[in-house]
């Protein structure tokens, strides 16, 4: 998270903490609900809504633009990235096993333009707006895992990026909030969109073999 989301976090009031938590978070899941919407009617449409929505908070002064790399360095940007991801991809082989059914493909997919935008568009939206723009409603009490703050603004970012995905998954959405957590995750650790984006399109390319 960057600095200006930090201070946000350290400054807010909580005595009207629950009415700005209330505010904000139905301020983020209109923003999805018209992204899932858009979405509806044609991929590219849910991409286009996902990087203009923040756009449009941006210019009405509601939040500041998604950062990219945050406070981070590149190095430390990658090795969280790296780390997180194979991990991740670890306990997934490992389920794999367990169930007998280990296999690969090769994510062809990935070649295509339209496999970058789809995590580039989601990871702006969920992490950089969503997530940022509910930094206020993160609490003192909220979880460190692993150097990283993990609470409400996390939380909600997780739980919209999988209800995003419940038009077509169904109640399969559910299982989307793992991946969608270790997005949020990386976010915080590094105050910036491109560690979870890059661990996004690892988990999309991975996941063409579940």
């Amino acid at each position: 998270m960057d600095a200006t989301a930090e201070t946000s976090r350290a400054e807010t009031p909580r005595g009207d903490s629950g009415v700005r938590r209330g505010g904000l978070v139905a301020e983020v899941s209109a923003a999805t609900a018209l992204v899932v919407v858009a979405g509806l009617f044609h991929p590219i449409g849910g991409w286009a809504a996902a990087v203009l929505a923040p756009l449009a908070a941006v210019a009405a002064g509601r939040t500041g633009p998604p950062p990219w790399k945050g406070r981070a360095t590149w190095a430390e940007t990658a090795r969280v990235a790296c780390v997180a991801a194979g991990v991740s991809l670890a306990a997934v082989a490992a389920a794999q096993v367990l169930l007998g059914r280990l296999h690969f493909r090769a994510p062809v997919e990935a070649l295509g333009a339209a496999f970058w935008c789809a995590a580039f568009a989601e990871e702006w939206f969920f992490r950089g707006y969503v997530q940022g723009r509910a930094a206020p409603t993160a609490s003192p009490r909220d979880l460190r895992l692993f150097g990283a703050r993990f609470g409400m603004p996390e939380l909600l970012s997780a739980a919209l990026f999988a209800a995003a995905h419940a038009p077509r998954l169904g109640l399969g959405a559910v299982a989307i909030l793992a991946p969608g957590a270790v997005f949020a995750w990386a976010r915080s650790r590094t105050g910036g969109v491109a560690a979870p984006f890059f661990l996004h399109v690892v988990f999309n390319a991975w996941g063409k073999n579940l």
